[in-house]
């Protein structure tokens, strides 16, 4: 009889916590949503400042709406900065540093296109980078570092077909650039690749991409080592994210070069026609890009993200969980669906951008959501958080939190402010009692079959 006697004590206890778990909703929306503007957003540093390009639209109907691209920086506390060329040029911005530093380009549509930097100081510095047919692009920049290998040592200008180093790597002083050859003849693996792309680079040179094969013309991923020189070539065509460690996302993959496995992003939950594609990594493992369907997901070219008329869903992969990105926001806060998650830092913002009904598209940003009374911070607030306070009281939380749990009890973050409507919040002392009252019978159970 003895051995029963906790099986009963455990079912009374699952019981109760299930009848006041239900008092709480259970899904919680985690981010709240800030609408940056027409525009693409592709990058965000450290400090939450969002990089992309922000458009200009011109509307002509029935044609399409026409899109002139000026790159912007927009910071949390200032805003949007818009960087003009000063020779009239359309720009669009596609990274940055930590320091603040931006690596974009400035183009005449049709006939050329070069490479600029911009330190947040005075106006832009292009760098004058020959890249073959169409010219080159600039995708990513980490930050500076002195103790490099010569070959990351500043230079003013580059033939891409005579670098410093042939396989995408150009440094500067603020950062190293990495980019795009079109036509190039170089890559990875020698003069192999017919067009190659390096679009990310992490703070110890490590750079990803993608190469065209020369003689079947196919796409190939790979992760490249700037300082040691080797190279791995990853089980995809493309890889647009790395993180400090060395973690690289990419077209439906995840790889991990400390242990050499790769986990295969699959279709969104609930999307089992949608294939994924990682468009950026945190140093905590948390990837961000989105998914669509097999056919759109063909159409895609480049680390962008969506073109206009795709019904991609943005979505975070968090060790091994794909959630979509859309039901981690208030219903009814942004009016289009979140498209494309294109970058997240280490504090979890995400930037991203979406197409509306006119296929114009919208930069925004998402910030994970603070709510007051969330103690054991799960996005609710609930009866777990009362059991965070009580063990905390007198040490980390004080009498007063447990008014701001009430007042907040019920809801997600995100959601309204006060206690939602219809929700009896339980008094200390009715939590206690239900408490001592489990525990009371337990024991003259126990007490009973002894």
């Amino acid at each position: 009889m003895r051995r029963n006697e906790p099986k009963f004590g455990l079912f009374v206890w699952a019981v109760l916590l299930s009848m006041v778990a239900d008092i709480a909703p259970t899904h919680a929306t985690q981010y709240s949503v800030t609408d940056l503007g027409v525009g693409k957003a592709f990058a965000i540093n450290a400090s939450g400042h969002v990089v992309g390009e922000s458009d200009d639209v011109v509307y002509d109907p029935p044609f399409p709406p026409l899109l002139y691209p000026i790159g912007f920086k927009w910071d949390p506390v200032t805003g949007m900065n818009r960087i003009v060329d000063p020779l009239g040029r359309q720009t669009t911005i596609r990274g940055i540093n930590n320091n603040g530093t931006v690596v974009g380009n400035v183009f005449v549509p049709l006939v050329s296109d070069n490479v600029f930097v911009w330190n947040g100081a005075g106006s832009i510095q292009v760098l004058d980078i020959i890249g073959g047919n169409g010219g080159p692009s600039g995708w990513g920049i980490n930050d500076y570092n002195p103790n490099v290998p010569p070959f990351w040592q500043p230079s003013t200008s580059c033939d891409l077909d005579n670098c410093i180093d042939p396989r995408f790597g150009n440094g500067y002083p603020f950062g190293s650039v990495v980019g795009t050859a079109i036509g190039g003849a170089f890559g990875p693996f020698g003069r192999l690749a017919l067009n190659s792309t390096a679009t990310a680079i992490n703070s110890n040179y490590w750079t990803v991409g993608q190469y065209q094969d020369v003689k079947f013309g196919t796409w190939f991923a790979f992760l490249w080592n700037g300082i040691s020189g080797n190279v791995i070539q990853l089980p995809s065509r493309a890889a647009y994210g790395i993180n400090d460690a060395g973690v690289v996302v990419g077209v439906g993959f995840l790889f991990d070069p400390s242990n050499g496995t790769t986990q295969f992003l699959g279709p969104l939950p609930g999307f089992p026609d949608f294939q994924s594609e990682g468009l950026s990594i945190n140093n905590h493992g948390q990837a961000v890009g989105y998914s669509a369907t097999v056919v759109d997901f063909q159409e895609y070219n480049g680390p962008d993200g969506l073109i206009p008329g795709i019904g991609g869903r943005a979505f975070i992969y968090d060790h091994g969980v794909m959630t979509d990105l859309n039901d981690l926001i208030a219903p009814g806060s942004y009016p289009w669906l979140l498209g494309a998650a294109t970058g997240i830092n280490d504090n979890g913002w995400i930037a991203g951008y979406s197409y509306d009904e006119n296929n114009v598209p919208h930069a925004w940003l998402l910030r994970p959501a603070i709510l007051a009374g969330d103690f054991d911070g799960n996005g609710v607030v609930n009866s777990s958080d009362y059991v965070v306070w009580r063990k905390g009281l007198g040490t980390t939380y004080t009498q007063s939190d447990y008014d701001v749990w009430r007042f907040h009890f019920g809801q997600s973050a995100g959601g309204g402010s006060g206690v939602s409507a219809g929700v009896s919040v339980p008094e200390p002392a009715t939590l206690i009692m239900l408490l001592t009252g489990v525990t009371e019978i337990c024991a003259r159970r126990r007490t009973k079959v002894s």
